[in-house]
C-alpha cells in the first residue's frame, strides 16, 4: 500500500475522537450530526486504510443502527452488511 501523508481533517488519528463525538451526538435531536460524523469516519478510514479495514466495523454498525431507527431498512442493511 502506498505511503500517504495525512493531516488536518483527513488524519486517521482523528477517528477515536470522532467516534466519541458521534457517540455523544446520538440523541434524536442530534441524529443528523452523528450520522455526518460516522460518514466522515468511514471516509477517513477508507481513504487511509482501504475499504476492507477492520476498523470500519464499528462506525458502519452504529450508522446502520441509527438509520434503522429512522425506519430506513434498505440503507441500514447496506451499512450493517458491509
Amino acid at each position: 500500500m502506498p505511503q500517504h501523508s495525512f493531516s488536518g481533517k483527513d488524519d486517521p488519528r482523528l477517528v477515536s475522537t470522532l467516534l466519541g463525538l458521534a457517540g455523544i451526538s446520538s440523541e434524536p435531536r442530534e441524529r443528523e450530526k452523528a450520522k455526518a460524523i460516522y460518514k466522515r469516519i468511514i471516509s477517513i478510514l477508507e481513504n487511509a486504510k482501504g475499504g476492507t479495514c477492520e476498523e470500519l466495523g464499528a462506525p458502519l454498525l452504529h450508522l446502520g443502527y441509527m438509520v434503522l431507527e429512522e425506519k430506513n431498512t434498505e440503507d441500514a442493511e447496506l451499512y450493517i452488511r458491509r
